[in-house]
């Protein structure tokens, strides 16, 4: 899924099959550049909304960073930056 001019879209890339394959993700999935992101760090904003994003707060405010818990979202964030180089 991707944001088109302010619309949510979504662009066929490639088809995968696991039995055929076994690899994820498949070579062609990623652009060259964007299998390695060199460590870049990325900052991430998103809404507390239990089992897809949760953490707690800072009591300190905002400013400071949350604290992550298991969720849904967070595990596909960490295994997607395992495998692309960020953090």
């Amino acid at each position: 899924m991707y944001c088109q001019e302010g619309e949510s879209g979504v662009r066929f890339i490639d088809s995968w099959n696991a039995e055929e394959s076994g690899k994820w993700p498949p070579n062609n999935f990623f652009s060259e550049e964007a299998r390695n992101l060199q460590g870049h760090r990325f900052r991430v904003v998103g809404l507390e909304l239990p089992p897809y994003t949760n953490y707690e707060r800072d009591p300190r405010g905002y400013q400071f960073p949350v604290t992550l818990k298991p969720s849904l979202d967070f595990s596909i964030l960490h295994t997607m930056a395992g495998k692309l180089n960020f953090t």
